[in-house]
């Protein structure tokens, strides 16, 4: 099984493909909530919010607090999602366009 290490070196270097990868890899040797919070940081990184939420509500939590950490997870995916700006960072974005338009 990879180290956690090794994912969190990856995320803190902004490989998230490659933290992807080995969270992925490191799902399929065996479960953990800390490999699952790792993939779906690498998987909000990427902006697949879709999977990065799929990923926290398949964990298990098996202590308050893991349980308490999926709650604010979740919910920080939702505000992102919720606030446009992280749609569009572009010269539309910065020329004071609006998201309809």
């Amino acid at each position: 099984m990879r180290s956690d290490t090794s994912i969190q070196q990856a995320l803190a270097q902004h490989r998230y493909e490659t933290a992807r990868r080995l969270a992925a890899q490191a799902l399929q040797d065996g479960e953990s909530f800390a490999l699952r919070v790792d993939l779906h940081e690498a998987y909000c990184r990427l902006g697949d919010y879709a999977r990065a939420r799929a990923t926290l509500k398949a964990a298990s939590p098996s202590q308050p607090d893991e349980a308490f950490a999926q709650a604010v997870l979740l919910a920080e995916d939702f505000y992102q999602l919720a606030n446009y700006g992280h749609y569009r960072t572009s010269a539309e974005a910065r020329a004071g366009l609006s998201f309809d338009e």
